[in-house]
């Protein structure tokens, strides 16, 4: 046993004090702090858009129509957009390279502009068309009698189609399925780091024939349990260790560079991020329930993929055979992955559905459709169960081959050598028992 202990101590060791891990963990850290503050520091260095002057030459030879533009300079005001002011144009030149020309007039009482040379944003662009085209209809309006402008009034009112479902979609449920898909990309990174760490530690073992004096001084269930515990203890460290800096940057962009004052969490989150208190309040209340789902998703879907890849690591021989040979295993990955990032978006369709609960696909989708609101709680404990079975049932098949692959270096084709390596471990168990 102390063997073993100093060989997982030697490899977790080495993978943590690795430069690789130290650079990654600093850069993922100030991205996420990054992430956390990126309002702040847009608004640090925004200072807002100038304001825009229109000169406006009237041509509809209504004295009223500087005073009606007047209104819309005294109503429009948007944070950080500017306002609007408008000033007469009386020498028009159709020359001119002034900006902002607003040109005015009638055409069979129909009030008609033509705005020049403009260097307006689309919203303050939107906003001006809008105002015309309340004084174009004010201006209709203007003669005629109670009747005929009720009358008018009903045409031009548009229908509005209010649409009931079951479930109404919320800003709280609509944040939480986009956090879903954000989630899903480091959870499938990590996963497939550690997937690979795992493999080309025991390639490059078995390349080196280094793995002889390893199986000589330690078991091959030992040497197992040692890969496998230090790719574990990797992907749980590197998942607590990233909460922590979403913690933390998340509590500075609240009470360090946000404008946190008294009341209660969800009032300090809802006002920083801008959010009712009510979707705070609802995001709060779900979210716990969906870390705890995401990193048992992520711990057993990691250990089920290690256990597979220590066994084709321990059939191939050389990189060559193990990038050959872990291709359909990534394939599978990718397709959850794919399935996470796209399936939320399907709403609670059944082929989906379905495919949350196949072990191969469920630790990168299940999570994700909970956080969609397309699993509920029970339906995503169910999928981690399954795949808690399968994960175990996978190693008590995997782990006698294991043993026999380890030290066997035959060059026949991929499924020759797993029927082999299944094989003899099958001789084995019956020679024993005779």
């Amino acid at each position: 046993m102390s063997k073993f202990s100093y060989l997982l101590r030697f490899q977790l060791l080495k993978r943590f004090k690795s430069k690789t891990f130290v650079i990654t963990n600093i850069i993922v850290f100030l991205l996420l702090l990054l992430v956390a503050n990126l309002n702040h520091i847009i608004n640090a260095f925004d200072k807002g858009e100038a304001d825009a002057y229109i000169m406006v030459v009237n041509q509809t030879g209504k004295e009223s129509f500087m005073d009606d533009l007047g209104a819309l300079e005294e109503q429009y005001y948007t944070e950080g957009m500017g306002r609007i002011h408008f000033e007469i144009l009386t020498d028009y030149d159709e020359n001119s390279t002034e900006r902002n020309i607003l040109i005015a007039s009638f055409d069979d009482d129909i009030l008609k502009a033509e705005l020049k040379n403009s260097h307006l944003n689309f919203l303050k662009q939107n906003t001006l068309q809008s105002y015309l085209q309340m004084l174009k209809n004010n201006y209709l309006f203007e003669g005629l009698d109670k009747e005929e402008i009720e009358l008018l009034e009903k045409l031009q009112t548009p229908l509005i189609l209010i649409v009931e479902t079951e479930d109404e979609a919320t800003t709280a449920k609509e944040i939480l399925s986009l956090f879903s898909m954000i989630l899903s990309i480091p959870m499938f990174m990590l996963i497939v780091f550690s997937v690979q760490y795992i493999g080309g530690s025991i390639v490059e073992e078995k390349s080196s024939k280094a793995i002889e004096y390893l199986i000589a001084n330690v078991s091959p269930k030992q040497h197992f349990f040692a890969k496998i515990l230090t790719s574990f203890t990797f992907l749980v460290v590197q998942m607590l260790l990233m909460l922590v800096y979403g913690l933390v940057g998340g509590f500075l962009s609240a009470f360090v560079f946000g404008k946190a004052s008294g009341g209660s969490l969800n009032q300090i989150l809802a006002s920083n991020f801008g959010l009712d208190v009510s979707d705070m309040k609802e995001i709060l209340t779900y979210l716990p329930l969906a870390l705890f789902f995401f990193l048992a998703f992520a711990g057993l879907g990691g250990l089920l993929f290690m256990v597979i890849m220590a066994f084709i690591a321990a059939i191939s021989n050389s990189n060559e055979d193990f990038q050959q040979f872990q291709s359909p295993l990534m394939i599978l990955m990718l397709v959850g992955f794919y399935g996470a990032l796209f399936g939320t978006m399907a709403g609670p369709n059944i082929v989906v559905k379905i495919l949350g609960y196949i072990p191969f696909f469920s630790p990168f989708m299940a999570p994700s459709l909970f956080l969609a609101n397309i699993y509920s709680w029970y339906e995503t404990l169910i999928s981690l169960l399954v795949l808690s079975i399968t994960t175990y049932t996978i190693y008590k098949l995997i782990m006698p081959a294991y043993k026999t692959a380890i030290l066997s270096y035959d060059t026949d084709k991929f499924l020759k050598r797993i029927r082999k390596a299944f094989g003899k471990n099958n001789n084995n168990k019956t020679t024993n028992n005779k």
